[in-house]
């Protein structure tokens, strides 16, 4: 081949922006997902592109995202992305940087975080938070259960030291068999004991599942909500439901 030719046949090469144009149609998928256009995929990225500003080496892919104001791209972001881990809002995300709607971000680029909502959330604790959410919908449920079990009791007769159907229930029965059965807790057998089980609640926070125990402790019922309780009373009486009577008393949380 001559040299002439040689020139001419890199002078025929496609252009970088055509290449790009080729692929538009991906980039503004991404656009109408995210709301801000995403990091050019790999395939289309070339060194200079993916170059980050003078001073800024790009981050190993194992490094946090976010540090102190500012943060760096890494492949697969978007603007909306990173506003949405440092509690900002997209917008203000691209106002802070100088970014339109369609401008292009790339892997290991630097972008100014505006003033946060918030502070930004660790990984721990993204996944501490998860924990607590996933806790707080069976600790319903549980209650729920408890409920239920302890509305089958109702009607059974009284009897001091029992904590069975067949046999009946005293206070502290009725509530070791229904926390055990319909929540898998195992409650103290005594009222006494009943007063350090759980965690103690202000009246004004307490909640269907709770237990409540009254004056000096001698006596203990399921709270149902509304200002009711499930209780075994006394000798000569039955499982019941009925208003709670008194404020003294005192709210503890097992669920």
């Amino acid at each position: 081949m001559t040299r002439n030719a040689a020139r001419h046949r890199v002078a025929d090469a496609t252009p970088v922006l055509d290449t790009l144009a080729l692929h538009k149609t991906d980039i503004a998928r991404a656009a109408a997902v995210t709301g801000a256009l995403a990091v050019v995929p790999v395939m289309l990225a070339t060194p200079a592109m993916a170059q980050a500003p003078a001073g800024a080496a790009p981050r190993p892919a194992s490094s946090p995202a976010l540090t102190g104001d500012t943060v760096t791209v890494r492949s697969g972001d978007t603007v909306s992305v990173l506003a949405r881990r440092a509690g900002v809002s997209t917008s203000a995300m691209l106002a802070a940087n100088g970014l339109g709607a369609r401008t292009l971000i790339f892997p290991g680029q630097t972008l100014v975080i505006p003033g946060r909502a918030q502070p930004v959330a660790t990984p721990a604790e993204e996944a501490s938070d998860i924990v607590q959410r996933e806790q707080a919908a069976p600790a319903a449920s549980r209650a729920e259960g408890v409920l239920a079990l302890a509305r089958q009791q109702i009607g059974i007769d009284y009897a001091y030291g029992e904590e069975t159907p067949s046999r009946g229930f005293d206070c502290s029965g009725l509530i070791q068999y229904v926390y055990g059965k319909a929540a898998g807790v195992a409650t103290p057998r005594t009222t006494g004991q009943l007063r350090t089980f759980g965690t103690r609640v202000p009246a004004a926070e307490a909640r269907p599942g709770d237990l409540v125990l009254f004056d000096d402790y001698a006596h203990a019922a399921i709270y149902v909500g509304n200002g009711k309780i499930i209780d075994a009373p006394r000798t000569g009486s039955e499982v019941s439901e009925r208003k709670l009577w008194t404020d003294e008393v005192v709210f503890r949380r097992v669920l």
